[in-house]
């Protein structure tokens, strides 16, 4: 039987410990990242099947609906067996029915049937390289190419960063590129940047040209796998193929460390093959859109 438990009802402590015995556990799972992304979070549980289900929730006129928070690419079913078609759509239908509105993306491995509300996305991962001097193997050749490009002479590589300097050339850069960045999800961001350095688990790569900052890409490292997490880049840094250079320096700095490098995926077919020149792979992963709204209300999310 799976049960929804409150947030207040919720042992943290006993919900990070199961997650961290789920073969598909994940950072955006644990306890204090939802703390951050999605307060108040609630929880269903199927103890038989040692399995837990973050139910992401948010208020809007009035009513609640279940939603995926800025940042988090995606969670659904976690669980200490291999997850499968069953349990996941057992989940679903425990959700509450107070929830009119469901729309959350579930991770890979988590549905084999075609579903009219389900509609399947992509992430991009691939396993580290097995060592720095052939790191390159893999790479498409239009890559290799960029690589080429020179870095400028007074441009420094730097892996000291602080959140708030990143969140500003996030905004700047990366954000106005795809409309901005609402207050409430800058505000995310940066909470999440501080947890993960605080934590101990946030990586950077980033050029300088002195004190200004041209382009960064944070890593979050948890669980065997390395995310890329936020870039930005500004206009000057593309010039030399600053993201090239800076994946690649990631990938040389930890090649030989037999983990999985999490590329996040995108729905930008660009960024796609960005991402896929690197050797990267497509790994499935689902968004979940169930809409009970009352028909006046439904075609306003």
């Amino acid at each position: 039987m799976i049960r929804c438990l409150t947030h207040q009802e919720i042992d943290k402590r006993w919900y990070d410990a199961l997650i961290a015995r789920c073969p598909n556990a994940v950072w955006y799972a644990r306890s204090a990242v939802l703390d951050v992304a999605s307060p108040g979070w609630q929880l269903l549980v199927d103890d038989t099947a040692e399995a837990v289900m973050p139910l992401t929730r948010r208020r809007r006129w009035g009513m609640e609906y279940l939603y995926q928070p800025y940042g988090l690419q995606y969670l659904g079913v976690f669980a200490t067996r291999t997850i499968d078609d069953a349990l996941c759509s057992a989940f679903l239908q425990a959700i509450p029915a107070s929830y009119n509105l469901v729309d959350i993306c579930m991770g890979p491995g988590t549905f084999s049937i075609s579903r009219s509300y389900i509609a399947p996305r992509v992430n991009l991962c691939m396993p580290l390289p097995k060592d720095a001097a052939s790191h390159r193997a893999g790479y498409a050749k239009g890559h290799i190419r960029n690589l080429r490009t020179s870095i400028p002479t007074d441009v420094k590589w730097s892996q000291e960063l602080v959140p708030e300097e990143f969140l500003i050339l996030f905004q700047r850069t990366t954000a106005r590129r795809h409309g901005g960045l609402r207050e409430r999800d800058a505000s995310v961001l940066g909470s999440l940047l501080k947890l993960a350095a605080e934590e101990g688990t946030l990586r950077w790569m980033a050029f300088r040209r002195q004190d200004q900052l041209l382009a960064a890409m944070a890593f979050v490292h948890w669980g065997g796998r390395h995310i890329l997490f936020k870039t930005a880049v500004s206009e000057e840094a593309q010039t030399f193929r600053a993201g090239f250079h800076l994946v690649d320096g990631y990938l040389a700095a930890h090649a030989g460390a037999h983990e999985l490098f999490d590329l996040a995926g995108s729905v930008d077919p660009a960024v796609a093959r960005f991402y896929k020149g690197f050797g990267a792979s497509e790994v499935p992963y689902f968004r979940v859109l169930i809409n009970r709204l009352p028909w006046p209300l439904r075609w306003l999310k």
